[in-house]
């Protein structure tokens, strides 16, 4: 591969990132992305791996775990540059897998390269994939499986490098050592990568065993491969079975296997067959181009068979996986089509490479017109999984019945979500794309920013006819750019982050001005408008909780009026929450949307002032509604000595420390009873101890 081979790769690039952008919607599709953006948003500013934002859903509450850390990593480097310019905090990580997808095939075109195509298959591939198959409608979320690809793919990549016999002793090192470590980010970004792990080792065996290469050549991966599999060991041994890492820990692979091998099943041979074979979530129905990986191998059976073997392999190892381990949720609930086998798509996009070089050829016109037919259908099929809102339509289908999402979406052809979204876009529904939704009241700078995607894309499409340096160059620094003019058009009027809110936005900067540290921002209620308005555009200067949205019944309401007390009327994890603010914080903030149910109930508010002190409240109102924001001071909590603390403090600071006033409270460290031989200070200490724990058991 000469350096002039390179040149399409910034194109490829730049000609995707183009279409993601003009695409690109910022917005979620599921709860799981909720996850990631809180993990992302605490890392970048606090250092940790928390999800505060995301503590009132009932599934996370406020930790991050069971939950690879490496879509966080990524993310909070984008966190900080949106809080270092000021874009939406939101909005930015959802770059990420715009530049994932365009990165992976840039790999794809690098892996057909090394096995010996010319530059037309090669580009032809790497465009297919990010434009005809399901990675173009995963490139708009922000879930794990698009950096799991890019991941997967570039250790497919390193692997056709090490492999290859014309390279020095020195590069296939190098592609031997970019394979393990891809393999390494890639189990960081989603742990189902660990099915490549003994797959692309073994196929490279293989594929030397035949004389491909020679054996001698694989001492360096063999080394690689025993220094990677002694080290995994070795760090799993290490790794508690809790925290952002506990997914490599030694417990959890054990549990795994205990799973595996003891759980009852009940699907497991749908789950087999379902991504294969469903009409609602066959991957070769999602994409459909993938049906040329298909004729590829039976065309180059003979000659290139194991070059595909690592491909069909995976995606096997995939759908076991899945299916052991989600059983009848193998579907994937809300998803276009089946995410957790997006990793598989790129070995695969590079099997369909025998299919496309023979398409190319002026030889075969039948194979000619069948190709380009399942290309022009894969597009199709991606643009109405880009365009069109996968919650609505996944609630359209769940009002036919109460399993009707389980069965009709999944085995019922004219359910599936590939004729639904595209019936809803015929119906009328506005697409899920950012511009649409900003357009109106920001349509100069809207149609600007598209206007220069448009030009990056033309010019990355003439550059590819005709490479040169100047070409690739503009387009990579183009693509590059222009997401920031991107977000900061789409940053205030986006309607799906309540952006056009001016209570909203009023409350977010008095919250900036007037919070200070040692303070904690409380948002009610998670998943609601002001929640969604609050992760977008806070400036994160201080940490904050999302409250759950618990709707209280009449009976608790009734109950709650007469006592005066609310802790009935709240979630049990809310009143959880509160009442431990004391222990990490001084003062609560509490900002309310009044014109949302529960909120204009204000149960949190009136349990905070029944428990804390009220230092304020302030209304800011407009057009839709009012928020309400109110500060209490906390109690300062309990601090509790050691021995040797007792023993060396001096006796005013010890009685100091034992009895501390707070807003309504006393809190008092445990003392030890006097013994026959202690001294007058030692007894003076206890009674005073006793006298403060006396005032604490009364106070109210």
């Amino acid at each position: 591969m000469t350096h002039a081979s390179l040149r399409p790769m910034p194109l490829i690039f730049a000609l995707l990132v183009a279409i993601y952008g003009l695409s690109y919607s910022g917005t979620f599709t599921a709860d799981d992305e909720h996850l990631f953006i809180s993990g992302a948003q605490s890392l970048a500013r606090t250092g940790r791996l928390e999800a505060n934002q995301v503590y009132g859903n009932s599934r996370f509450q406020g930790v991050f775990r069971d939950v690879e850390p490496g879509q966080a990593l990524v993310g909070s480097l984008l966190v900080r540059q949106a809080d270092k310019y000021e874009l939406g905090r939101t909005q930015t990580p959802f770059l990420m897998n715009m530049f994932a997808t365009a990165l992976t095939a840039c790999f794809v075109y690098l892996a057909v390269m090394a096995l010996g195509y010319r530059n037309a298959v090669a580009v032809l591939a790497g465009i297919l994939y990010g434009t005809a198959t399901m990675a173009w409608p995963y490139a708009k979320t922000y879930f794990r499986d698009p950096l799991a690809a890019l991941m997967l793919a570039g250790a497919s990549w390193g692997c056709e490098l090490g492999l290859a016999q014309s390279r020095s002793r020195t590069v296939r090192l190098i592609g031997w050592g970019a394979m393990a470590g891809f393999l390494v980010g890639g189990m960081l970004a989603k742990s189902t990568v660990a099915v490549a792990i003994p797959i692309l080792p073994a196929v490279a065996l293989l594929r030397s065993w035949r004389g491909r290469v020679d054996w001698r050549t694989l001492r360096a991966p063999l080394a690689v491969a025993l220094i990677f599999v002694a080290g995994a060991l070795i760090v799993s041994r290490l790794i508690p079975s809790r925290g952002a890492f506990g997914r490599f820990s030694w417990d959890y692979f054990a549990f795994l296997l205990d799973f595996f091998l003891h759980a009852p099943r009940q699907a497991f041979f749908e789950a087999l067959l379902g991504p294969i074979l469903s009409p609602g979530k066959s991957i070769f129905l999602y994409s459909p181009i993938l049906i040329l990986a298909v004729v590829s191998t039976a065309i180059a059976w003979r000659k290139r068979w194991r070059e595909s073997l690592a491909a069909w392999l995976i995606l096997a190892a995939l759908i076991l996986a899945q299916a052991l381990f989600y059983d009848d949720d193998w579907w994937g609930h809300t998803n276009w089509g089946l995410r957790y086998l997006l990793p598989a798509l790129p070995l695969l996009t590079v099997a369909c490479a025998p299919a496309l070089d023979a398409t190319l050829s002026p030889r075969s016109t039948a194979l000619h017109v069948t190709t380009w037919g399942l290309i022009g259908l894969s597009v199709l099929a991606q643009v109405g999984g880009v365009a069109a809102n996968a919650r609505v339509y996944v609630a359209a289908i769940d009002r036919l019945g109460p399993d009707a999402v389980r069965q009709l979406a999944i085995w019922q052809p004219r359910y599936s979500a590939i004729l639904g979204h595209w019936q809803m876009l015929a119906n009328g529904a506005k697409p899920e794309i950012a511009w649409v939704r900003a357009w109106h009241g920001n349509a100069p700078a809207v149609a600007l920013v598209n206007a220069m995607w448009l030009i990056v894309a033309a010019v990355s499409v003439w550059g590819l006819r005709r490479p040169s340096i100047g070409l690739s160059a503009f387009s990579l620094v183009m693509a590059l750019a222009l997401p920031y003019p991107m977000l900061k058009a789409y940053y205030l009027l986006d309607p799906a982050h309540y952006g056009q809110r001016p209570a909203f936005r009023a409350a977010a900067e008095f919250m900036d001005r007037e919070a200070a540290q040692g303070d904690v921002v409380l948002v009610q209620a998670y998943g609601q408008p002001l929640w969604h308005f609050y992760l977008n555009y806070n400036a994160g200067l201080v940490e904050w909780y999302s409250l759950p949205l618990h709707f209280p019944t009449r009976e608790e309401l009734d109950r709650a009026t007469a006592s005066g007390d609310t802790t009935a009327t709240l979630a049990p994890s809310a009143v959880t929450l509160l009442r431990r603010l004391p222990i990490q914080y001084r003062r609560a903030w509490l900002i309310n949307a009044l014109d949302a149910v529960p909120g204009g109930l204000r149960l949190e508010e009136k349990w905070l002032a029944a428990h804390y002190s009220l230092l304020g409240e302030w209304i800011i109102a407009d057009h839709e509604g009012q928020v309400r924001v109110s500060l209490f001071s906390l109690p300062e909590p309990p601090q509790v000595l050691n021995k040797a603390q007792v023993a060396n403090a001096s006796l005013s600071a010890r009685i100091r420390l034992s009895c501390v006033t707070g807003l309504g409270r006393y809190a008092v460290a445990p003392a030890a009873m006097p013994s026959s031989t202690s001294s007058g200070n030692d007894l003076a200490e206890t009674m005073i101890m006793g006298m403060c724990s006396s005032l604490g058991s009364r106070r109210t």
